[in-house]
């Protein structure tokens, strides 16, 4: 795996609202989504997967909240800045 992180230096909201944005971008030139039942599973299954596996390294030591936090802010810094780069001029933020 070659991801490197990006940091944008926004919040974790912000960055949540510029990759909201970008895809309503994508949407809006005619990109294939998927229907919204599908939407709606696939991500309620990620957070719970995602919340359960972090809970768990949190109980046995491996990092902190605060860290986990932090990889949080860079990863959604990290998907916005992808999102932007396939939109060359565009800035979603």
């Amino acid at each position: 795996m070659n991801w490197q992180p990006k940091d944008l230096g926004l919040s974790y909201e912000e960055a949540a609202h510029g990759i909201q944005s970008a895809i309503a971008h994508e949407i809006g030139l005619g990109r294939k989504v998927i229907t919204p039942k599908h939407m709606r599973t696939s991500i309620e299954l990620s957070r719970a997967d995602q919340g359960g596996l972090a809970l768990l390294l949190i109980a046995k030591g491996v990092f902190t909240a605060e860290e986990y936090a932090e990889a949080m802010r860079l990863a959604a810094n990290t998907e916005l800045a992808m999102r932007e780069a396939e939109h060359p001029g565009s800035t979603f933020r």
